[in-house]
């Protein structure tokens, strides 16, 4: 058990894990679902947001990663 602080760029996200907001679509339904039951291994979570021109690293490595697994589809 442990703490985890998870910084996202999309406030949308943080309201819905938060459960501010309801996810309505089936496909992110069942990720929310797998990011809750992985919250359970935490004794505490915080999730924060940041600004998405202070992620450029992050969005650069993500399209990276995204690029790389189509290509190989």
């Amino acid at each position: 058990m442990g703490q985890l602080v998870v910084k996202l760029d999309s406030q949308l996200v943080i309201l819905q894990l938060t459960s501010i907001y309801s996810v309505r679509n089936p496909a992110i339904y069942h990720m929310f679902l797998r990011v809750k039951i992985l919250e359970r291994k935490f004794d505490f979570i915080q999730y924060q947001n940041i600004s998405r021109n202070l992620n450029t690293l992050t969005d650069s490595l993500a399209n990276y990663v995204l690029d790389r697994h189509l290509q190989h589809l």
